[in-house]
C-alpha cells in the first residue's frame, strides 16, 4: 500500500516558529489557531503528526498511532512538525476553516 502523503491535497495555512528554551510555544500557538478556526486536534505523540477535524462534527481526535489509514484520509487537516521547533497547520483543499 502506498504511504499516505500528508501534504497531498492540502495547503499550509499557518506556520509557527519555536523559541529557544520554550519548546511548546509553537505547539500552543498552533492549537490556539486551530481552535479559532473551529478545529479540534488529536493528542500529542512524539515524532508524529496530529490529526485535525471540525469541532462542530467531532469533539475528539485520537493520537496518530490509534488512527487507521481510512481515518487518516478522512481528516480535515494535520499539524506537522518539520523540525527546529516549527509547527505547520495543513488543511484540505477547499476547507473554509
Amino acid at each position: 500500500m502506498k504511504e499516505l502523503d500528508l501534504k497531498e491535497g492540502r495547503r499550509m495555512v499557518s506556520r509557527f516558529e519555536g523559541a529557544t528554551g520554550e519548546p511548546f510555544l509553537a505547539v500552543w500557538a498552533a492549537e490556539k489557531a486551530c481552535k479559532a478556526r473551529g478545529l479540534v486536534a488529536g493528542g500529542l505523540q512524539r515524532g508524529s503528526p496530529r490529526g485535525l477535524m471540525r469541532a462542530d462534527e467531532y469533539d475528539y481526535v485520537a493520537k496518530w498511532r490509534n488512527l487507521t489509514t481510512k481515518e487518516r484520509r478522512q481528516l480535515h487537516g494535520v499539524i506537522l512538525f518539520p523540525g527546529n521547533g516549527a509547527v505547520e497547520i495543513w488543511l484540505n483543499e477547499g476547507e473554509d476553516s
